[in-house]
């Protein structure tokens, strides 16, 4: 009897089985519509080569034999396009883009038109809007009129990305014919650096012309558009202007004094003299008159230098032999070697017309900081030999000295004196490491009301050993109080300053 029940059991699981077992199809049908849906398949690894003003869109295709066509669509903006490509085509160069960031989207599509799924990708295009061409080299980077019928150029680094450059200008002797002057032929003149146009009316329009190509398009020369040149902006330096400024106690370089100064004197370090060239009435620069070297030590010792000799150099041989200005040089400041524009003056002494305010009257406070024997006293004495030089520690101090001149006197200016230890037989003594070189003044006559000394309330110093400077003020002042700041040098883990002089002067 089990037997027969289990042969029964089976049966009409089976039958059960078999008339459930309605075709799959016909499911799909019954939830999916027309059945089930089938994607082509998606292309894959799309990637942008970005080109002017073009894009090649790169992507994979996958294993697919329903694949028909592939499509390209992209908007950037207001701009939209389509491509329709064969179905084995993996890539594509779109032109005529615009200035904007695109969206690329790929699709596979099938025979009836169905489109994968889209993979993108996002690029903007080069083009003459393009903020890479705002790298590219002016070619030009300064330049200055000279004598009404002549252009000095300082040119741009070179630059392996230029193929091309001219400068088109019209004749100051013929203001109709117009000059194209190539700047990169066999005998470039752009790898002279600087350059004199002569002839040229530089109240005509300027222009310089390119062609080349971008480091992150390589290939492709690009036509630039002509770039004008602003012949009658100047474009100064800032230290070069700060060093006239101090120098001369003007609050900028305004048309008249650059139309009218005949005598621009320099003494500490620059980038460049370039500049020099701005000014149509020059007669004669001095270079290094103001810095007193200890003579004993003035070949020993670091002078004023230039971080462009070359470029300096040109400018001063320019204006000596075009517009006949004298140069002066004191002692080897700027320049290592002897040019023969270079009028050699020797060694720069600081005049015997001063009268110096010793008197035993006058006083500086505090006595002694830190209760350390630092003898400020002796900044009063005009005696180089004697030193103030507060205890070195290990942190940075301002140091703040009053000095008294016990009644008002009329002061013209300042003589400050760097220590003298000797750098020849004494090269390793720790006091060449703690002279200043910027010390604040502030002068007052009633302790109530202070005003700067010079032109800046910090001043540049000489800071070689027994180095003197003199820090005049524009005009006699009536005063009676002087209030110096100097601030600690470091060496190492150390802090410390020393200072030979500090005296007042009337002339």
């Amino acid at each position: 009897m089990k037997r027969i029940y289990i042969v029964i059991v089976l049966t009409a699981i089976f039958a059960g089985i078999f008339a459930g077992c309605e075709d799959q199809e016909d499911t799909w049908d019954d939830y999916a519509g027309n059945g089930r849906i089938r994607y082509t398949g998606k292309c894959t690894d799309v990637s942008l080569e970005l080109g002017w003003e073009s894009v090649v869109v790169s992507w994979k295709n996958t294993l697919d034999p329903n694949r028909e066509n592939i499509l390209i669509e992209w908007v950037g903006g207001e701009q939209t396009g389509d491509s329709l490509l064969t179905k084995d085509m993996e890539s594509c160069t779109i032109k005529n883009l615009g200035n904007v960031t695109y969206t690329f989207r790929v699709y596979a599509m099938d025979k009836e038109g169905r489109r994968s799924l889209g993979a993108e990708a996002y690029g903007r295009p080069f083009s003459m809007a393009h903020e890479a061409l705002n790298g590219f080299t002016p070619v030009v980077t300064k330049c200055f009129p000279l004598g009404g019928d002549k252009l000095v150029l300082y040119f741009d680094r070179w630059q392996n990305t230029l193929a091309e450059a001219s400068l088109r200008y019209y004749k100051k002797s013929n203001p109709n014919e117009l000059i194209t002057l190539e700047l990169t032929d066999t005998d470039s003149i752009l790898k002279q650096r600087y350059y004199v146009v002569e002839d040229i009316d530089v109240n005509k329009d300027v222009v310089v012309e390119r062609k080349g190509q971008l480091q992150e398009l390589p290939g492709v020369d690009i036509v630039f558009t002509p770039l004008p040149l602003d012949v009658h902006q100047r474009i100064f330096n800032s230290d070069f202007v700060r060093e006239i400024q101090t120098h001369y106690f003007i609050e900028e370089l305004d048309e008249n004094f650059i139309n009218t100064v005949e005598v621009l004197e320099f003494d500490y370090d620059l980038s460049t003299l370039e500049d020099l060239l701005y000014f149509p009435n020059l007669k004669k620069v001095i270079l290094g008159k103001n810095r007193y070297l200890y003579e004993a030590y003035k070949d020993a010792v670091k002078q004023s230098v230039l971080a462009d000799t070359a470029a300096s150099r040109f400018a001063l041989e320019v204006l000596h032999e075009l517009q006949g200005v004298e140069v002066e040089r004191y002692n080897k400041h700027y320049f290592p070697n002897p040019l023969s524009v270079l009028k050699e003056q020797g060694h720069s002494k600081v005049p015997t017309t001063l009268n110096y305010l010793t008197a035993t009257g006058i006083t500086v406070s505090p006595s002694d900081q830190t209760g350390y024997n630092a003898h400020p006293k002796f900044l009063l004495d005009n005696n180089q030999a004697t030193i103030w030089n507060p205890q070195q520690i290990n942190t940075f101090r301002q140091h703040e000295l009053l000095i008294d001149l016990g009644k008002v006197e009329s002061v013209s200016g300042f003589k400050v004196v760097q220590d003298a230890t000797n750098p020849i037989s004494s090269p390793w003594d720790t006091k060449h490491n703690f002279r200043p070189s910027l010390l604040k003044v502030l002068v007052s006559k009633d302790l109530a009301s202070w005003e700067g000394a010079t032109f800046d309330e910090d001043n540049e110093i000489g800071n070689t050993a027994g180095e003197i400077t003199l820090l005049r003020m524009k005009q006699p002042k009536e005063i009676r109080y002087v209030k110096i700041t100097v601030s600690d040098q470091a060496y190492y883990a150390n802090f410390g300053v020393i200072l030979a002089d500090f005296v007042a002067f009337s002339e």
